[in-house]
């Protein structure tokens, strides 16, 4: 949702930003992002180390620093359109596919390739909906 500030500024700036696109569009592939080649895994960033140093610290908090969230969906579902764009999701992202593991006294990031990560559905339909809901 676009409020009238944000519609306001992307009209005054309407000219620059469709030439700062043209721009992009005509980019030079010396500009463009590719992936980096590595040689072993990756360290840790500064904020993944800080997140990994809590939980082995105190590994009841742990679930407080993971991002979850539900999703309720209403109407008929088409699991397959499903299980490709959350596929296509996790695959875009390493992040998604990325857990910690120690190497000697450093911990690094272990990235799974993709493709090797199933979402799992799971069948709620025989608890009642208080189950269902916790």
């Amino acid at each position: 949702v676009v409020d009238a500030t944000l519609r306001s500024a992307l009209v005054e700036h309407k000219p620059r930003l469709l030439e700062l696109l043209q721009q992009a569009r005509g980019a030079p592939e010396s500009i463009r992002l590719e992936p980096l080649p590595r040689n072993g895994p990756p360290p840790l960033s500064l904020t993944q180390e800080r997140l990994w140093r809590a939980e082995v610290r105190e590994p009841d908090l742990a679930p407080a620093h993971i991002a979850t969230f539900a999703m309720r969906l209403e109407g008929p579902l088409n699991r397959d359109a499903l299980t490709r764009a959350v596929a296509t999701l996790v695959e875009r992202h390493e992040v998604l596919r990325t857990t910690f593991e120690l190497r000697g006294d450093t911990p690094v990031q272990v990235i799974a390739p993709p493709g090797s990560t199933a979402m799992e559905p799971v069948d709620l339909c025989a608890l009642d909906a208080e189950a269902q809901q916790e």
